[in-house]
């Protein structure tokens, strides 16, 4: 294809399914998230035209191809869960003497991944809806499991 077909071919896939593709990532993430992801997408379509040869429907493809930045971010997120201390995030009024940094950090690393994630999240600002959403969970769900991790730690390190 030459690129004014390119051109023309992205214009109109562009225009069909910029708001369907932004809705698409509204169902998963955060509004700043979700208007930033559709660019990604369309911006990956773009490099991908001069490489085909033809394009049979521009829907499924564009669509393939929120589906993998979508995952992407997904992947991002949680290597950022793996490689971020929580205990970075998580302030946690300590009563005078009764437990220092090093036991906070202990009691964060005693929760399992998932709830540290859970934990985290939280932490950043996303809503019971946005967590369950990432979890597969409901948003009745997440709050639980927030007071159940809260519990724990309160348990660990308020017992002095």
């Amino acid at each position: 294809m030459n690129q004014e077909n390119i051109a023309a071919l992205f214009g109109v896939i562009y225009d069909k399914y910029y708001k369907k593709i932004l809705r698409f990532f509204r169902r998963d993430f955060a509004v700043e998230d979700a208007e930033d992801l559709p660019q990604q997408a369309f911006l990956r379509l773009w490099a991908w035209l001069p490489q085909a040869d033809s394009v049979k429907n521009g829907g499924a493809l564009i669509y393939s191809i929120a589906k993998t930045v979508r995952a992407d971010r997904f992947r991002k997120t949680a290597l950022m869960l793996d490689t971020l201390p929580l205990y970075d995030f998580v302030e946690v009024p300590a009563p005078p003497g009764c437990f220092n940094a090093a036991e906070t950090r202990a009691a964060l690393q005693t929760l399992g991944a998932k709830e540290r994630e859970l934990l985290l999240m939280k932490v950043q600002g996303y809503s019971s809806e946005e967590i369950d959403r990432a979890f597969g969970i409901s948003a009745s769900a997440a709050r639980s499991r927030l007071q159940k991790i809260k519990k724990k730690l309160k348990d660990d390190l308020f017992n002095c």
